[in-house]
């Protein structure tokens, strides 16, 4: 989803596979009224303190509102939305992940199902027809508008924690905000093998053409390890 906050002037742009859903509901109370009840499901809101948009409603329930607010949402949508002096004007936050695990997580989210009964070396070949399919996502859309890397400050999925409270610091946002949710558990698919395993040079290539945004942008190794 994407997540706009007036009071502190943020808006959070929500990338895949890289704790978004977590980091969102934890910054959802500084977008909504008082009182409000922060759940994984909902419906896009929009109030004096800020918008944020649908999460996990089906198609058919959406509403004017969820077709407008929505999540993994491309940065020149919204900034077509908020006019540009608002969307240049507040302070860009996205969260980021090693993009070779993060392809892999993707890979776990999608094929798990399909692949559980398989052995490594089966799995090991979904993944490369996986890495080599041009429809998968790679979030750049998101973090990039008029060809440019928008964001001002980034979560380490490594670092969940620490960067939250360096974001705190950086947008000063109150000290009494709720413990980090844990949301969409990883599949055991994904827990069971190394990330290096993975990966051939050929879509070690792949992952560096696909996610070059992230690696131009933040300190993450070019191997995976």
């Amino acid at each position: 989803m994407v997540m706009i906050c007036h009071p502190y002037e943020f808006i959070f742009l929500k990338t895949r596979k890289t704790a978004g859903t977590s980091i969102e509901m934890y910054l959802e109370p500084l977008c909504t009224p008082d009182g409000h009840e922060v759940v994984e499901k909902t419906h896009t809101m929009i109030s004096k303190r800020g918008i944020v948009g649908r999460r996990l409603i089906p198609p058919a329930d959406w509403t004017e509102d969820d077709r407008k607010w929505y999540n993994h949402m491309p940065a020149r949508n919204i900034a077509a939305l908020t006019g540009e002096d608002m969307f240049y004007g507040y302070r860009k936050v996205i969260s980021v992940r090693n993009p070779f695990d993060r392809m892999v997580s993707a890979f776990a989210w999608a094929k798990s199902d399909k692949a559980k009964d398989l052995d490594f070396s089966q799995i090991k070949r979904r993944f490369r027809k996986f890495m080599q399919h041009k429809g998968k996502k790679t979030d750049r859309k998101i973090v990039t508008y008029q060809s440019k890397h928008v964001a001002d400050f980034a979560v380490r999925y490594e670092h969940l924690h620490d960067d939250l409270k360096m974001l705190k610091t950086k947008l000063g946002l109150p000290g009494d905000l709720p413990p980090l949710p844990t949301t969409k558990s990883t599949s055991s698919m994904r827990k069971s093998y190394p990330v290096a395993d993975y990966y051939d040079p050929d879509t070690i290539d792949i992952v560096h053409k696909d996610m070059a945004w992230v690696f131009e942008n933040y300190d993450y190794p070019d191997k995976p390890t």
